[in-house]
């Protein structure tokens, strides 16, 4: 009698058993199929995630192409070529100040993967000393920017650059520097580009070199480096640009 009893419990226990295993196997099954929707879904978003980007930065280079037509102004030319280093960055726009710091004698832009120094002896007075949002382009003391974030410090990053890299290359035109380049250099499928300085390889977002070239114009340039990891800086007589490099592998 006693056997009996458990063999009858045993038969309700294992179909209890077997129950919960295939309600198991079927959960498994959704969780399976749900995890397959979700990685569907987060394709897709991040498909649109790129355009969503792309079509930031063309509405972001239509206003530019829009707003930077240069005057012969030297003031607001010069606050012009600043700009371009202080874009809002689609990737990262916190990063980005957004302004052109100017000072007694110099117009300072930069959105702390890049920066510039452009040297300008005609700063009207009622804006030295103040910060203006890189798109204005007349009225510039109508336009100070009143926030208190405070502005880095791009001379003392510059000096730094300048003291503690070598001056690879003296005195290059624009046409010159192209000529590092590994590969073509109008590739416009390319988003980055690798230069070869002083035997060294060092790679770099594309549009940042064609802004700083495009920038320095027809003016003659030293060209300073240290390593694949660390800045570049190109200075001429009234510009100083430092670009950061896209740094890959390990230090």
């Amino acid at each position: 009698m006693k056997r009996l009893q458990l063999d009858a419990q045993l038969i309700r226990l294992n179909k209890q058993y077997d129950k919960l295993s295939d309600s198991r196997d079927k959960l498994e099954e959704q969780v399976n199929e749900l995890q397959n929707q979700i990685e569907d879904i987060e394709e897709q978003m991040d498909v649109l995630e790129d355009i969503i980007i792309s079509v930031k930065q063309l509405l972001l280079n239509v206003k530019i192409d829009e707003i930077n037509v240069f005057t012969g102004e030297q003031f607001t030319d010069a606050f012009i070529t600043a700009s371009y280093f202080a874009l809002i960055d689609c990737d990262h726009p916190s990063l980005a100040y957004q302004c052109v710091n100017i000072t007694d004698c110099e117009l300072q832009a930069t959105d702390t993967r890049r920066g510039i120094i452009i040297k300008c002896d005609c700063i009207p007075d009622q804006v030295k000393n103040t910060k203006i949002n890189w798109d204005v382009r007349s009225d510039f003391d109508k336009n100070i920017n009143q926030d208190d974030k405070q502005f880095p410090d791009l001379k003392g990053v510059i000096e730094k650059v300048r003291t503690s890299h070598i001056k690879a290359l003296t005195n290059i035109s624009v046409e010159e520097f192209k000529k590092l380049v590994t590969g073509e250099y109008q590739d416009s499928s390319k988003t980055e580009i690798k230069l070869k300085i002083a035997e060294v390889d060092i790679t770099f977002n594309k549009s940042y070199i064609d802004t700083a070239l495009m920038c320095m114009g027809d003016e003659y340039f030293d060209v300073y480096m240290k390593g694949p990891r660390d800045a570049l800086m190109l200075e001429s007589d009234s510009k100083s640009m430092v670009i950061m490099p896209i740094r890959t592998g390990t230090a």
